[in-house]
């Protein structure tokens, strides 16, 4: 859906490409949810939390996967607290394993019905 006034869980897919060179073997996968004021979504705990650069990020999710360096197709689901009041507008998406920022996007959320 995109009204904001149904929205329970947010379902983010994403593809993770062909890599040769990375190791096989379990990968965490974290996505990191941000409302249009910049308000991080979801759990936002240390233990969803990556750092990159130096720089500790919390996410709203993770995900362990065991990666084969094929191209595969994910999806990750991030459950919003009971009675979350979502406002409208964009929301950002970003994607990180344990090492880098692999993928960004936005969505739009409008208003619901009254």
């Amino acid at each position: 859906t995109d009204k904001a006034s149904k929205v329970d869980k947010i379902k983010t897919c994403f593809m993770l490409s062909e890599n040769l060179i990375a190791d096989a073997g379990d990968k965490v996968i974290y996505v990191r949810l941000l409302e249009p004021n910049g308000n991080l979504m979801g759990k936002g705990m240390d233990e969803y939390a990556v750092e990159i650069e130096g720089n500790k990020i919390l996410c709203s999710e993770k995900k362990t996967i065991y990666y084969e360096n094929e191209a595969m197709d994910m999806c990750v689901y991030v459950d919003l607290p009971e009675n979350t009041e979502l406002e409208e507008g964009e929301y950002k998406v970003e994607i990180y394993t344990a090492s880098a920022k692999i993928g960004e996007s936005t969505f739009e959320l409008r208003a619901g019905w009254l």
